[in-house]
């Protein structure tokens, strides 16, 4: 929980100029989507590892309403937070997902190494 913690206040700004903290675990990528919409390519392969189809959206601080696009179940103005509905086992359908949110919200995605 710490690490999510500095994870979210390390985002301070509204937008990401000074850059963006990425938390990088052995199975997942895992980030802060501040309000408003975002893009992001989900498909997406490296030298040593692709993006898996598992994602979460999970609400950080407070409730948030959240439109996403590119998913299996994609949802339109729903409202996420703890004690009620949270995002945590998605799937990717669409190289690019979109995630329109009014509050701050992680967003995490699986991974796979290759050998």
């Amino acid at each position: 929980m710490a690490t999510l913690q500095h994870l979210y206040t390390s985002q301070k700004e509204l937008e990401y100029s000074a850059g963006r903290m990425i938390l990088l675990s052995s199975e997942s990528i895992t980030f802060v989507l501040k309000s408003g919409k975002h893009r992001i390519k989900a498909k997406e392969s490296f030298p040593d590892m692709k993006l898996g189809r598992h994602v979460g959206i999970i609400p950080i601080k407070e409730p948030s309403i959240i439109t996403t696009t590119g998913l299996e179940w994609d949802v339109t103005d729903w409202e996420t937070g703890f004690g009620g509905q949270v995002s945590t086992s998605n799937h990717v359908r669409e190289e690019w997902v979109t995630v329109d949110t009014t509050k701050d919200v992680l967003f995490t995605i699986d991974f796979i190494v290759f050998d």
